[in-house]
């Protein structure tokens, strides 16, 4: 009887003991790491304070700086400066494809505007792709944007006579 009861009142403080510890972990080490990873999904990095885990802290900062790169902030001036070079070596003729190509025309609009045979479109981007050392329409789109993103479209038109 009395030696069940002591049995008991030990297992109920052992329960309460562990329900107690599990909630002084989540609240020190859990919460901060599901807030980190709220904030990294939401993209809210700039706003989110450090976790006081330093392998949580260091993946939010990294997340900071590839979203800043791939948001176009902190540039470099020269960043696209070899590309920019690369374009002016096009024909004209291979610098109106890429300018179709860049504001995102799709096949059959350049093979009608241009008169040119499918072949030919085919040749024309083949070789733009060559020397602009780049491998699709897709990333010659990237290149675009990101020059839109800095401001250089006008330097672009200018130094390379695409628009």
């Amino acid at each position: 009887g009395r030696n069940n009861l002591k049995i008991a009142g030990l297992f109920l403080f052992f329960i309460l003991a562990g329900v107690l510890a599990a909630i002084f972990i989540s609240k020190r080490f859990v919460s901060p790491i599901i807030r980190g990873l709220e904030a990294a999904v939401s993209y809210d990095l700039d706003n989110t304070t450090d976790s006081k885990i330093a392998e949580i802290d260091a993946l939010i900062s990294q997340l900071r700086e590839r979203y800043r790169s791939r948001t176009g902030q902190s540039l470099p001036d020269d960043l696209f400066e070899d590309f920019l070079s690369r374009l002016e070596t096009l024909t004209p003729t291979e610098k109106i494809i890429a300018g179709c190509y860049m504001r995102g025309e799709s096949t059959q609009d350049i093979l009608g505007n241009l008169y040119i045979s499918a072949s030919t479109l085919k040749t024309h981007s083949s070789h733009i792709y060559t020397k602009l050392d780049i491998s699709s329409r897709d990333e010659l789109q990237l290149y675009y944007h990101l020059i839109e993103k800095g401001g250089r479209l006008e330097e672009m038109a200018k130094r390379a006579g695409i628009f």
